[in-house]
């Protein structure tokens, strides 16, 4: 939790002294992510901070661009800063800002990347685990971008950090946002074939017989 705080506290220490759009913020201890409402938006982040920017797979006809970046604090590590956009396909973008940004394709065993997302798999020691994270970070995209409104009011409603309730008001939000955003990972044709396998591997198995 102070991981968290501190983080947001060096970023809002930056946004008070420049003119970055910030609409939407989302503090953690491990980085501090920055939903922005156009192309524009993180170019302005980039000009600030540099870092590199990743294209997500297109998905319905939009992807998710994210500047990988860091606010430098002194005498303190950097703090990790993610800031992301939704790009429509075929959308104009600026020509520096395309040249940056690089389609994050990677090939390894361990990830399977046929189908609309990368899932990863790795080996633990009762099992594996599966890495949805860019299935994960297209979800919170189209939440806060999508549906602002929803989760200001599930906010407000937890302000008092009371226990979870299934029939507390901000429970029912969350139900009734959740039905707004699918929650199912698309898995497509090759993908099926290469996840197993990869599950499999990863695992120890022998295939079916």
């Amino acid at each position: 939790m102070a991981a968290t705080r501190d983080n947001e506290i060096a970023l809002e220490a930056l946004l008070s002294r420049t003119s970055l759009p910030a609409p939407t913020i989302v503090p953690a201890a491990e980085a501090v992510r920055v939903v922005v409402a156009d192309p524009d938006d993180l170019s302005m982040w980039r000009d600030e901070l540099g870092g590199e920017i990743h294209i997500g797979p297109s998905v319905e006809g939009s992807a998710v661009w994210t500047l990988h970046t860091s606010l430098p604090r002194p005498h303190a590590r950097p703090v990790a800063v993610l800031v992301s956009v939704v790009v429509v396909d075929g959308e104009a973008i600026m020509d520096d800002l395309r040249t940056a940004a690089t389609v994050v394709t990677p090939q390894t065993p361990q990830t399977p990347v046929s189908g609309p997302f990368r899932i990863s798999v790795e080996r633990i020691p009762t099992g594996v685990t599966l890495d949805l994270r860019p299935f994960v970070e297209a979800v919170l995209v189209e939440v806060f971008t999508e549906h602002p409104d929803a989760v200001a009011d599930i906010l407000d409603e937890q302000a008092d950090a009371r226990p979870y309730d299934g029939h507390r008001a901000e429970s029912l939000l969350v139900e009734q946002l959740l039905a707004e955003v699918s929650t199912r990972i698309p898995v497509y044709g090759q993908q099926c074939h290469a996840l197993a396998e990869s599950i499999r591997a990863a695992a120890g198995l022998r295939g079916a017989a």
